[in-house]
């Protein structure tokens, strides 16, 4: 199949239509629309808790664990928090399935963390902590960070990626980067997303992880891209157009 070429005019054309869009789109600004919240103002709105196996890989086996609903101090208002369940077990939180329905890829999850100390030495057994994990078919998916928030101390902001990214890892029978094209493969065929709620491994820190204002987000197409793909659709036609 022969492709079409694009002459020196035709490629002025593209750069002035490229410049054009890329103005439009700084001067409108284009931001996420939100998809879904939980702010927990007035209760959990469904979501549970689980106690998984440390550091927190519930696709190994996980037992229900109580969430509480406190009406103030949150991000602001109110927020839900989980009790370190053992010192074999880690603390997370999973949406109801009116939340969990809505995930799709290109999507960011977003939420705010709190980390209080309940007795120990109050020092991370560990440089990283896995935020969000998603159980597919392929094994689970693990996005960790190494931007721990401070113990005892504000409220910390993360936004995680449901999409192709560097900080997604495939825990199976190993823990590994994922290939290209990977993540989406293995999204398709998920079960069940869970996020961090206990942070203190250590057997004698038994903390409380608090989590407000979780929300899914997608960036809408701008309406300025769709105007550059039919002028770029226009050139090449005119470019194909047989000669009279």
């Amino acid at each position: 199949m022969r492709l079409f070429q694009l002459s020196p005019s035709h490629v002025r054309n593209v750069l002035v239509l490229l410049f054009v869009s890329a103005v439009l789109l700084g001067a409108t600004g284009v931001h996420a629309a939100v998809v879904a919240v939980a702010t927990f103002d007035d209760d959990a709105e469904g979501w549970s808790g689980l106690a998984c196996p440390n550091p927190g890989v519930c696709a190994l086996g996980s037992t229900s664990l109580t969430i509480e609903h406190l009406a103030a101090n949150g991000n602001p208002g109110g927020y839900i928090r989980t009790q370190d369940p053992s010192s074999d077990t880690a603390a997370r939180v999973a949406p109801p399935v009116s939340f969990s329905s809505l995930f799709a890829p290109g999507q960011t999850l977003s939420f705010d963390v709190l980390v209080e100390r309940n007795g120990g030495d109050g020092v991370y057994g560990s440089a990283t902590a896995p935020l969000v994990t998603i159980e597919t078919a392929g094994g689970t998916l693990v996005f960790a960070t190494g931007d721990l928030p401070t113990i005892d101390g504000d409220w910390k902001h993360y936004d995680v990626p449901l999409f192709e990214d560097a900080g997604w890892q495939l825990a199976s029978t190993s823990v590994r980067p994922l290939t290209p094209g990977e993540f989406d493969a293995l999204f398709a065929t998920r079960t069940r997303l869970t996020i961090i709620s206990e942070w203190l491994n250590d057997s004698a820190d038994l903390d409380t992880g608090g989590l407000d204002n979780i929300t899914l987000s997608a960036i809408p197409l701008p309406g300025a891209l769709p105007l550059l793909g039919a002028a770029l659709l226009t050139l090449a036609l005119r470019r194909r157009r047989p000669r009279g």
